[in-house]
């Protein structure tokens, strides 16, 4: 196996343990935490936590090393993680070709529905809608071959219901197509299908199967609120539903994205859970204790959904850093990279007056440039480090060549650039400052008076920099192409301090330049 398939295949593990461990969480959150909340809160909560589950990826998990795992597995683990993604991949695309038929069957169904088919004047069913905040409601339509009434469609949603809905009182049915209503206003058609995307990628998971049916019944229990929110009594909407539970039996449902006003009688005892379905009898249960107990809150509140949002993306940060199969592994031997500067627009100085940038320029002045007669600020960069993303870092030091007999005591400070695709520096103004905020990081250097021409000792050689470089490498977008610019910056400028360092450009060659020693262990 090559090994960045192995240490691909070991970080699909790894998202997928750090995904468990967010579901395991969330149902934690919802079990606990907000069981006194709203049902819109807790949906709210719920979406959060599913996106934030989609690009739980993009944050999961520190770079893995191959011969790290080689080492740690014996063959039988590592056959096993081979075969992880085949198996995790065939789930994915049977469940995604399923949601995919049943939207599609949807949409042709909904298609295939005649217009003139409705239960009401139009006038009445306008103002019913725009009396609950809908100008452009969804159209009503009777459907013969439906046993319940529902929205369905994701382009273009519709309210359909069954040929007996005109048989109930008009109260009643009021109530049944303003819980639809709620449904299209709440775009809970658009969070199955989010749900339903998240459960298809992490399906070997059964909390992602149970959180997805909780926001099911969390939706229906929002709709429900947003009726006696209308002004219907509790006991009568109870009623409605008891009646469109013994008048209109429902088959099986003609997809996830049908949300029914109740199953029926003769439905099967569990449906499947794939399909976020319910057992009959519990979910009308809850819903109807919902609805007649004083005790359940029914408005939603903003402070509840900041605060709720907040937390589940913090434990969505936290998992994603959890990192199990890194840690478990043994650290690699210490590796130690030195790269210099490559090219001649990798070391410039800036002049921080007017923001002039030279490049190839023979030497780096630190703290006053005595040529120039200015305070410059210096950028260098390295590139081709080589060095994986999330690799824990021993020591980065920078070592500069001197060039001048050293003057004074400068006081510098050294910033990186957190961009792991910085470019090199340009003539243009201020193009080494613009790449700092002056909030970031950074490291204090006062080099001492062993600063000697065309040499390297202790005193050229920079503090240690690991912190700053450790974030850049943490960094998501960060391969080992990345590259690394610093900024040497100065306190105020005199003519009697200063420091010289060789550049790129040196009439000795690139031999003098800077050059960037890290040292790493990869896991």
């Amino acid at each position: 196996m090559p090994p960045n398939q192995l240490a691909f295949d070991a970080w699909l593990l790894e998202c997928g343990i750090e995904a468990a461990l967010f579901f395991a969480a969330m149902q934690v959150l919802c079990g606990l935490a907000l069981t006194g909340v709203s049902a819109r809160d807790r949906c709210f909560a719920l979406l959060v936590g599913f996106l934030a589950c989609l690009l739980l990826p993009l944050l999961s998990g520190a770079a893995l090393s191959a011969a790290a795992l080689e080492r740690a597995l014996p063959a039988t683990g590592l056959a096993v993680l081979k075969a992880l993604p085949a198996v995790w991949l065939t789930g994915f695309l049977l469940l995604l070709a399923q949601h995919t038929l049943r939207i599609v069957r949807m949409e042709r169904q909904t298609r295939r529905l005649k217009r003139s088919l409705a239960p009401w004047e139009p006038d009445f069913y306008l103002r019913l809608a725009a009396e609950n905040g809908l100008a452009r409601p969804p159209l009503l339509l009777v459907d013969p071959s439906a046993t319940s009434a529902s929205i369905q469609g994701i382009w273009r949603p519709i309210i359909r219901v069954g040929p007996d809905f005109v048989a109930l009182p008009i109260t009643q049915q009021q109530q049944i197509v303003l819980h639809e209503l709620q449904h299209f206003k709440r775009r809970d058609l658009l969070a199955t299908v989010v749900a339903r995307l998240v459960v298809a990628v992490y399906w070997p998971i059964p909390s992602a199967w149970r959180l997805a049916s909780q926001l099911a019944l969390d939706s229906e229990r929002a709709c429900d609120d947003a009726v006696l929110a209308a002004g219907y009594r509790p006991r009568d909407y109870a009623e409605t539903l008891i009646s469109a539970f013994e008048r209109q039996p429902l088959s099986e449902p003609n997809g996830i994205y049908s949300l029914a006003v109740a199953p029926s009688r003769g439905q099967r005892a569990t449906l499947s859970m794939n399909w976020g379905a319910w057992r009959a009898d519990s979910t009308l249960h809850k819903r109807l204790i919902s609805i007649i107990s004083p005790r359940s809150r029914r408005a939603p509140s903003m402070l509840c959904r900041a605060t709720s949002a907040s937390v589940v993306l913090l434990t969505a940060l936290a998992c994603s850093g959890a990192n199990p199969i890194a840690r478990a592994l043994p650290p690699t031997e210490p590796v130690t990279v030195r790269v210099a500067v490559q090219t001649t627009s990798d070391d410039a100085e800036e002049n921080v007056s007017t923001g002039e940038v030279m490049v190839a320029s023979r030497d780096l002045d630190f703290f006053y440039d005595k040529q120039q007669e200015m305070h410059p600020l210096v950028g260098v960069r390295f590139c081709g480090l080589n060095i994986p993303r999330g690799a824990r870092l021993l020591s980065a030091r920078i070592v500069f060549v001197g060039d001048e007999l050293p003057a004074g005591m400068p006081r510098l400070s050294i910033m990186c650039q957190q961009d792991p695709n910085a470019r090199t520096f340009l003539k243009r103004p201020f193009d080494i400052s613009d790449r700092f905020s002056g909030g970031e990081p950074s490291v204090q250097w006062r080099p001492g008076a062993d600063w000697c021409e065309i040499s390297r000792t202790a005193d050229s050689i920079t503090p240690e920099l690991r912190e700053l470089v450790q974030d850049l490498i943490d960094h998501p977008e960060w391969n080992a192409g990345s590259c690394i610019v610093f900024g040497v910056a100065s306190e105020k400028s005199s003519p009697q301090t200063y420091r010289e360092s060789a550049s790129f450009d040196h009439e000795l060659g690139p031999e003098v330049a800077p050059v960037l020693e890290i040292t790493y262990q990869d896991f």
